[in-house]
C-alpha cells in the first residue's frame, strides 16, 4: 500500500470513527434529555395550562393501551386523559381509535379475537414525519418511537380505564359511533360512568351526541369539531366544544364567544410547542377554560417552562 492510499485509509477511518462517536454522543444526550423531560412531567404541575394526554401517555406507550392509561397516573403535568371507545361484536367497550383492522371493521371482532392480533402498528399510529417539530422534539420523539415500536401492550376496555385511572384527572371519553348497536353503546357508557366524577363524554357525531345528552342529561358533553362548517354551526347546546386547532388560524372570535356562553373549550391535537405557543399567545387570557389535548404534554410543558 503506497503512502497516498494509506493516507486515504487513515482519513476514511477517522471520519467513520468521528461519525460513530458523534452518533453515540447524540444518542446519549437524547436519552438524558428524554429522561429529564419525562421526570419533569412526572413531578411538576402546570399551574397556568390545562393539558390532556391524548389516547393516554401515547408518546411513551402504545396509544389507548392499558399501559398508556396507567402511565398517566404518574404525569402530574396533565389535568386530563383522553381515550377512544368503540363497541366489539360481543359488546365490549374497547379502547381503539381506528374503525378498521385491515379491511374488517372493529365491530366484526370479539374482544378475545382482538387480543390475539398484533395491533402494535395500529395502536402506535402517531406520525413519524415530525412535521412542525423543532430539533429537540424530533430527537425526543424519535427515541420514544424506537422504544415504543417494541413495547408490550394490553388491549384495554372502558371498565379497565375506570378501574385504574387517577380519578382526580378529567377523563375525556371519545365515543366512536359506528352504526352498530349505538343505543347499547350509549346506555352502557352511561351506566359505567354513573358513579364517576370528572368525566366528559365527547364525539364528532353531533346527532348521536345530542341523542345521548337528551337520554342522559346528567353528564357533561363535548362536541368535537373538525371543519370550518362545524365552527359556523355551533349552537351552544353542549357543555363543551373540542376544536381542531388548525381551524383557528382565521378564527374571528369563536373561542371567546364560547367562553362568554360559559362553555369549556378544548384544542386538539396540539403536538408541537410551536403550535401550542401560537395558541397560548392568542388565548392565554382564557387559560382556565381551555384544555390542550396533546400526545406530548410533558415535552410541550417542559419547553413552556424552560424555553
Amino acid at each position: 500500500m503506497d503512502k497516498v492510499q494509506k493516507k486515504k485509509l487513515i482519513v476514511s477511518s477517522s471520519l467513520i470513527l468521528l461519525l460513530i462517536g458523534t452518533k453515540i454522543t447524540i444518542d446519549r444526550e437524547t436519552s438524558k434529555l428524554n429522561e429529564r423531560v419525562a421526570s419533569w412531567g412526572a413531578t411538576t404541575v402546570c399551574e397556568d395550562v390545562n393539558f390532556v394526554s391524548h389516547r393516554g401517555y401515547s408518546s411513551m406507550y402504545p396509544d389507548n393501551s392499558l399501559e398508556s392509561i396507567k402511565a398517566c397516573n404518574q404525569l402530574k403535568c396533565i389535568d386530563g386523559i383522553e381515550c377512544d371507545v368503540r363497541l366489539t361484536k360481543d359488546n365490549k367497550l374497547v379502547l381503539m381509535h381506528n374503525d378498521y383492522i385491515g379491511l374488517k371493521p372493529v365491530y366484526d371482532f370479539t374482544f378475545d379475537e382482538l387480543c390475539q392480533i398484533d395491533l402494535t402498528n395500529t395502536l402506535t399510529s402517531r406520525s413519524k414525519l415530525f412535521s412542525g417539530y423543532n430539533f429537540k422534539e424530533q430527537s425526543i420523539l424519535s427515541r420514544r418511537y424506537e422504544i415504543l415500536q417494541n413495547s408490550d401492550y394490553t388491549l384495554c376496555t372502558l371498565e379497565d380505564v375506570l378501574r385504574v385511572r387517577d380519578k382526580s384527572k378529567i377523563l375525556f371519553i371519545d365515543i366512536k359511533f359506528s352504526g352498530y348497536n349505538d343505543e347499547y353503546l350509549m346506555a352502557k357508557i352511561a351506566e359505567l360512568v354513573s358513579k364517576e366524577e370528572n368525566v366528559i363524554i365527547q364525539s364528532f357525531d353531533v346527532d348521536r351526541l345530542k341523542e345521548m345528552s337528551l337520554l342522559y342529561p346528567e353528564y357533561t358533553y363535548q362536541l368535537l369539531i373538525s371543519s370550518k362548517r362545524g365552527l359556523k354551526n355551533i349552537d351552544y347546546e353542549f357543555d363543551a366544544y373540542g376544536i381542531k386547532f388548525a381551524l383557528l388560524s382565521e378564527d374571528t372570535g369563536t373561542v371567546e364567544d364560547l367562553i362568554n356562553h360559559d362553555k369549556q373549550v378544548s384544542f386538539w391535537t396540539v403536538n408541537s410547542y410551536k403550535d401550542f405557543k401560537s395558541l397560548i399567545d392568542r388565548y392565554g387570557d382564557y387559560s382556565d377554560d381551555i384544555y390542550y389535548i396533546t400526545d406530548n404534554a410533558d415535552i410541550i410543558g417542559y419547553e413552556h417552562t424552560f424555553g
